[in-house]
């Protein structure tokens, strides 16, 4: 009898025993839970803050974090602007600071918009024309993240990677949007921006003096000396000594003349360029030399190692301009690049934007 109560005493006391642990363990996941919840509440509103729709362009979404974005990329732009016009410098208080009515973070807002509507405008084409599914800004930070993490890899691997080994965000989308608008402008010139070969040609003949003409065949005598190696009072000696024969030449007094009394000092050499002539060593006089008259004399030229030059035009004439078939596939490109910021400039126009104000105006430069 008395073996069973101290049975019955065992078990009750291991009973409660394993009460009390359930009671501890029900209380520490309240309150693991109580401690959760504002943690997770605080998530899903920073989430849902960062998300929040500032703007739609023609129904498509601009989240806050878009926008907070070209903000970003737009704070040099804007910051140069108000330090030129009004000498603002950085501090705490610049971007919500008033210069004349003019505020900065409300500039950097509308400028990153006007930049985004342009953007949107142009993935709305390239989607209508199958270049792309998904345009929203979250797509293309899964691709950007997912274009570091083959980089990465690659790399992991020895294997070649053309490029940066990781992009920056601002890097990539430049890498992403250029890649994109090549593509895009092949799709159109199929159909709303083609254009005849005789609109091309017309194209051609407006823009040939600017851009098809070769360069003019200019024939120069080129006086030169050296001073490499020079001190400073013969340097002085010789810069004097090329003054001197400029003003000679000036006067009419023949090259030949002044080679002969000073053939030590100085030599003379007859150039020719035209759009043959390689002249990468020779840059500096080659564009004096463009910009002479027949019978002009250059002001002295003073290349970096201290040698000194100084040209005469005798002889000048137009090679005329690159054939329209020539340089056919150059007009192209640039005349659809025209006629596509032309269509693009129009969609931006005709572009419908609704603006929610309050997660708008609210987005600033706060982290």
């Amino acid at each position: 009898m008395n073996c069973t109560k101290k049975i019955d005493k065992k078990m009750n006391m291991s009973s409660g025993k394993r009460k009390s642990k359930v009671y501890i363990a029900g209380g520490l996941i309240i309150l693991f839970t109580m401690l959760l919840i504002p943690a997770a509440k605080s998530l899903i509103a920073e989430y849902r803050n960062a998300n929040a729709i500032v703007a739609r362009v023609n129904d498509e979404p601009v989240s806050r974090k878009e926008l907070k974005q070209w903000m970003i990329f737009s704070r040099a732009g804007v910051y140069n602007y108000f330090m030129n016009k009004y000498g603002a410098q950085d501090s705490n208080e610049f971007w919500e600071s008033s210069y004349s009515g003019e505020v900065p973070v409300d500039m950097a807002r509308k400028n990153s918009l006007d930049d985004i509507v342009k953007i949107k405008v142009q993935q709305i084409l390239a989607r209508q024309e199958g270049l792309l599914q998904d345009i929203s800004y979250e797509a293309f930070l899964r691709e950007f993240d997912e274009e570091n993490k083959s980089r990465k890899e690659a790399i992991k691997n020895n294997k070649v990677v053309y490029g940066p080994f990781q992009y920056d965000i601002k890097e990539y989308f430049t890498y992403y949007f250029n890649n994109l608008t090549i593509k895009l402008k092949e799709k159109l010139s199929e159909n709303e921006i083609s254009f005849s070969d005789k609109e091309l040609n017309n194209y051609y003949q407006s823009v040939k003096d600017k851009m098809y003409k070769k360069s003019d065949y200019v024939k120069v005598q080129m006086i030169y000396t050296s001073l490499n190696g020079e001190n400073t009072e013969k340097m002085q000696e010789r810069k004097a000594l090329m003054e001197q024969i400029s003003t000679e030449l000036e006067k009419g007094k023949r090259i030949e003349e002044i080679v002969e009394i000073n053939g030590k000092i100085i030599t003379c050499k007859e150039l020719i360029f035209d759009d043959k002539t390689n002249t990468k060593l020779l840059l500096k006089i080659r564009d004096e030399a463009y910009k002479l008259p027949v019978g002009q004399l250059s002001a002295i030229i003073e290349e970096e190692n201290g040698d000194l030059y100084l040209l005469q035009c005798t002889e000048r004439k137009s090679l005329g301009y690159i054939p329209f078939e020539e340089c056919k596939e150059n007009v192209k490109t640039k005349y659809i690049d025209i006629k596509y910021n032309e269509l693009i400039d129009k969609y931006v126009k005709e572009a419908e934007i609704q603006i929610n104000k309050n997660d708008y105006n609210s987005t600033t430069m706060k982290k």
